[in-house]
């Protein structure tokens, strides 16, 4: 549950972060067309009330997202230990350090790559047992990491 909390916040946070980076090439598109007016009506509205669910989404969804979808990470052991940190520290740097420094954004950028490609080849090597859940584990008679076999001599309470 964690984790689809984590996926579905960071699913916003994208959203978010597409509406107002779609707004911001409004705004240059505007400007090369000697619309000065225009840009500047555009990047007034994109600092008002409308777009701040969009901005809200795209910081806060994104950065709670990853976090939670990191700490899912470190629970099920689906990945090493350190692609969960290294995720973490993707979105310290990204979202606390990139007005800081001017590397910042190189760092995030290194740091992000490392972790999500991680991420991607250990789910690409992961058993399919690991996907499904304990009914669909006890439906194809699987004992897999999410459903430990039982002890000799149990009985199924629910059968």
């Amino acid at each position: 549950m964690l984790g689809l909390l984590g996926a579905l916040l960071a699913g916003l946070g994208a959203f978010g972060h597409a509406v107002t980076g779609g707004a911001r090439l409004l705004q240059v598109a505007l400007a090369g067309d000697g619309e000065a007016d225009a840009a500047l009506a555009a990047f007034g509205a994109s600092e008002s009330g409308v777009f701040v669910p969009y901005l809200l989404f795209g910081l806060v969804g994104t950065a709670l997202g990853l976090i939670l979808l990191s700490v899912a990470i470190m629970r099920s052991r689906i990945a090493p230990l350190w692609v969960p940190i290294t995720l973490i520290a993707w979105v310290v740097i990204e979202f606390a350090l990139s007005g800081l420094t001017p590397w910042a954004p190189y760092l995030a950028l290194v740091v992000g790559l490392i972790g999500f490609v991680a991420l991607i080849v250990a789910v690409w090597r992961s058993d399919l047992t690991v996907w499904s859940t304990e009914a669909e584990a006890r439906a194809a008679g699987s004992t897999g990491p999410s459903m430990p076999a039982e002890p000799a001599g149990a009985t199924d309470a629910h059968a």
